[in-house]
């Protein structure tokens, strides 16, 4: 792929700056047409894209970190989902009750003793409505809470 672009700046003499006694023995740099727009466009964005991206993927990891066993439960043990449990709890202290802990490690097993359900990720959406479609609302409120 070709481009014959012609940029504007490419026409105008090179404004040369008064040099001061303190700005050293190295010549000006001067960027014209393609590498102008490299250096003050292109590159800033990509700059400012990449620094955004690891921004959001920082904040993304912290809500994995707090909610993720709400969907990887099966494949964790024990005391792994009681510690996930635990930093939960801490974190929505007001809206769980202690009994939550103990609550998620049995909902472990009752989903595994479900056909369809097995050592996999389950979406939360998928969670809450087995619960509902085996009646176990009574069985499990705070796990229904925290879905």
């Amino acid at each position: 792929m070709k481009t014959d672009t012609q940029y504007s700046d490419e026409n105008q003499r090179v404004r040369k700056r008064k040099r001061h006694h303190d700005d050293g023995a190295a010549e000006e740099v001067v960027f014209r047409g393609k590498e102008k727009l490299k250096v003050d466009t292109y590159l800033p964005v990509l700059d400012m894209l990449c620094t955004e991206l690891s921004r959001r993927l920082e904040a993304y990891r912290e809500i994995n970190n707090l909610f993720g066993f709400l969907t990887d439960f099966s494949t964790k043990s024990d005391v792994e989902i009681r510690q996930a449990c635990t930093k939960f709890k801490e974190h929505y202290f007001e809206d769980i009750e202690p009994e939550f802990i103990d609550e998620m490690v049995q909902y472990k097993y009752f989903i595994l003793q479900l056909e369809d359900a097995g050592k996999k990720i389950m979406p939360a959406e998928k969670s809450y409505k087995l619960i509902i479609g085996n009646m176990a609302q009574s069985t499990f409120p705070n796990v229904m809470t925290a879905l």
